[in-house]
């Protein structure tokens, strides 16, 4: 389908209200791609997205898989997309192992940086007090929910 036929009948300019916003209206034909692309973060808006997110690693896998001999097999990205080879799946894992000692490093180096007291900093390996002290407080919350909910 051609572009412009596929946005002719839409009005004009970026959607940018928020949900709660009085001049939001949920109505309006924007909704969707354009939307998204716009700065629309609304329910349909981020649904459109997140399908069409999925479509395409649907796509790039398959034409992983269909290729034995793609550039990307053995690569993070290979990996990423769900190739489930091994040489895929071990640069996605490897890859995902020198980011976080990258991020160890910096977070041992500076004691004043931002991710110290939180869960991500507990997630990337750091066991300061302030992110042991996050990750018992997530987990003491968690489990008062699941108990609550039992």
């Amino acid at each position: 389908m051609n572009w412009n036929k596929r946005y002719a009948s839409r009005p004009k300019g970026p959607i940018l209200y928020k949900h709660d916003d009085e001049n939001f209206n949920p109505d309006d034909p924007r909704h969707g791609d354009y939307g998204y692309r716009m700065g629309c973060r609304c329910g349909v808006c981020k649904q459109f997205k997140s399908d069409e997110d999925k479509q395409h690693r649907e796509k790039k896998l398959k034409e992983l898989i269909n290729n034995p001999d793609d550039p990307r097999h053995g690569t993070p990205g290979g990996g990423k997309v769900g190739c489930p080879c091994e040489p895929c799946q071990t640069a996605k894992i490897n890859s995902r192992l020198n980011t976080q000692t990258k991020i160890l490093s910096i977070l041992k180096a500076d004691p004043d940086h931002p991710l110290h007291g939180t869960l991500g900093g507990y997630n990337h390996g750091c066991r300061c007090d302030g992110c042991k002290d996050a990750m018992n407080t997530y987990k003491r919350e968690y489990y008062r929910d699941l108990i609550g909910e039992a």
